[in-house]
């Protein structure tokens, strides 16, 4: 993407990095690491999430519609295979 140098570590960082806690009505959980995924409500993560779906429709080898932050992936099946993944007969 032509991402490098200080701004490649410090994006690096956030995603690895994370931590977060939960507010509700004034309580305070304890911070909690986030191991994956990328922090809800970031300023950052919008353009994370653009980042990482933007070439899927290139590799998947079916049928994808993306508007926004929603992606739709879909395939028609037709032979038993395309079901189980197996050539073996139906129970």
């Amino acid at each position: 993407m032509g991402i490098w140098g200080n701004i490649l570590k410090w994006i690096a960082n956030f995603l690895h990095n994370g931590l977060m806690r939960v507010i509700v009505n004034g309580e305070c959980s304890d911070w909690a690491h986030v191991w994956s995924g990328i922090l809800q409500g970031s300023e950052l993560g919008p353009l994370l999430f653009l980042v990482f779906v933007n070439d899927l429709p290139g590799w998947i080898k079916t049928d994808i519609r993306m508007f926004a932050d929603d992606n739709k992936v879909w395939t028609k099946l037709v032979t038993e295979v395309d079901v189980t993944g197996r050539s073996e007969q139906f129970m």
